[in-house]
């Protein structure tokens, strides 16, 4: 009997055990988790600012610039393009930003950030077209508003050059959101 007693003991013991060890792993997770959804959080706050700086400038920049002086047409686009493309962002975010990682069902959430990675991976299907067709709009503007064609030219070879950065910028924001989100998926996942 004292054997028996012995191994109730034991297994008590070592039940305990295991059971704060998944206490432990789950509030690791659950910070790690936090963290990563933090670093999301921010890239989106980056995106909102730069998206909200091009609407208030591209007046300034696109039509008060003699060397473009773009139509109020173009203007208008552009800022339509933009707050679509903010909409579009708030709106692929707004399940994973909202959760508060250590409340949340981890399925649920790893089920959000699928969603999430898969939009932001089709989002170029989106994007590419739509700014071959602004920056198509942007050259012809500006070279036919042009009173010198070698100010607008110089104007068009700038404008090639930062659009290039800025879309190697976006690009690697998508590319680390995905990254966020394969990370926390393979923690959750493992």
């Amino acid at each position: 009997m004292d054997e028996l007693e012995q191994l109730r003991a034991d297994y008590d013991i070592l039940k305990r055990k295991l059971e704060e060890q998944e206490i432990v792993n789950d509030k690791l997770l659950r910070r790690t988790m936090k963290t990563r959804v933090g670093s999301l959080r921010k890239l989106n706050i980056f995106e909102y600012v730069c998206t909200i700086l091009v609407i208030a400038v591209s007046p300034w920049a696109f039509h008060y610039n003699p060397a473009i002086n773009a139509s109020w047409w173009f203007i208008g686009a552009t800022d339509v393009m933009m707050v679509f493309c903010l909409v579009m962002t708030i709106r692929y975010n707004r399940k994973v930003a909202s959760t508060n990682a250590m409340d949340v069902n981890l399925r649920e959430f790893c089920a959000n950030l699928k969603e999430l990675r898969e939009k932001w991976i089709n989002w170029l299907r989106i994007v590419i077209p739509m700014i071959l067709f602004w920056v198509s709009w942007l050259v012809t503007e500006t070279w036919l508003h042009a009173e010198n064609h070698r100010i607008a030219l110089s104007a068009i070879s700038a404008m090639l050059i930062g659009g290039t950065i800025g879309g190697i910028i976006g690009n690697n924001q998508r590319r680390r959101i995905i990254r966020y989100c394969d990370e926390i998926i393979d923690q959750i996942d493992n």
